[in-house]
């Protein structure tokens, strides 16, 4: 039998919002609706939706999408990706203010330190925004540390201090032999939990939605009854930032405390 772990391992699917060349648009964007909605279904705690395609290929604005996803989605936190580089805070705030009304407490937002202006300065200015509006509390997380984030993503080439969710990009499944791929991603992902106890797990589907499909469907349940990773929990609606056990940050400094 495996030891429980002291404390649940949230679970964070990410992909990027890629429109397929040799396919209709909408097509591509029903699919990732439905992969929001396989996520839900499957306990995941959020999904991440990457503001771009690791190839070039053409990309849809993550917002956008993820307010589609609000509206066929329960429980599911749901994060946009963003550049400090492409996008003014004040906009930003405004457009995820937007989508956090939409999915009643469930938006969250990624941000990356490529380029633009200083990363630090750059959070300041949202979460000034953010206090504008009482009721607007997002998760924020960052790939950089340290900074006042509510939790940060790290590869585990730094040492991230907690909250961290550990980033990952799965191996891409193969058609013929799904069931051993599933298995070899249990195997791998109970070593990394149970060797390094992150807070949580940011996975990156580079196939998209079809291997965040085989995900839920094989390797999930293999990591629940490994006890790595809680039982699926009922769906019911509650705030992003209560589902991964974050405090609401002080209006004052704009930090975040956490809870666990």
């Amino acid at each position: 039998m495996h030891d429980r772990l002291p404390a649940p391992v949230r679970l964070v699917a990410a992909m990027s919002a890629t429109v397929v060349p040799d396919r209709p648009a909408r097509a591509s964007l029903r699919a990732l609706a439905d992969a929001a909605v396989t996520a839900d279904r499957a306990g995941v705690d959020a999904l991440v939706i990457r503001g771009s395609d690791p190839a070039g290929r053409p990309a849809v604005e993550p917002i956008g999408l993820l307010a589609v996803a609000a509206a066929r989605t329960v429980a599911l936190g749901l994060v946009a990706e963003a550049s400090p580089a492409s996008c003014p805070p004040g906009h930003l705030a405004r457009e995820l203010a937007t989508l956090d009304l939409l999915s009643t407490g469930r938006a969250g937002l990624l941000l990356d330190d490529v380029g633009g202006p200083d990363a630090e300065d750059y959070l300041a200015t949202l979460r000034r925004h953010f206090h504008g509006d009482p009721e607007c509390h997002p998760v924020v997380l960052t790939t950089w540390t340290p900074s006042t984030a509510d939790c940060h993503v790290s590869d585990g080439s730094d040492s991230a201090p907690p909250p961290y969710l550990r980033s990952l990009t799965l191996p891409r499944t193969p058609s013929a032999d799904p069931e051993v791929s599933a298995a070899a991603s249990a195997d791998l992902l109970e070593k990394l939990i149970r060797s390094e106890r992150p807070y949580g797990l940011l996975l990156d589907f580079p196939a998209g939605p079809a291997s965040l499909e085989v995900f839920t469907r094989l390797t999930l349940p293999l990591l629940r009854e490994r006890r790595v990773l809680p039982p699926r929990a009922e769906r019911v609606r509650q705030t992003l930032r209560d589902r991964l056990g974050l405090t609401r940050p002080a209006h004052a400094s704009g930090a975040g405390a956490v809870t666990r």
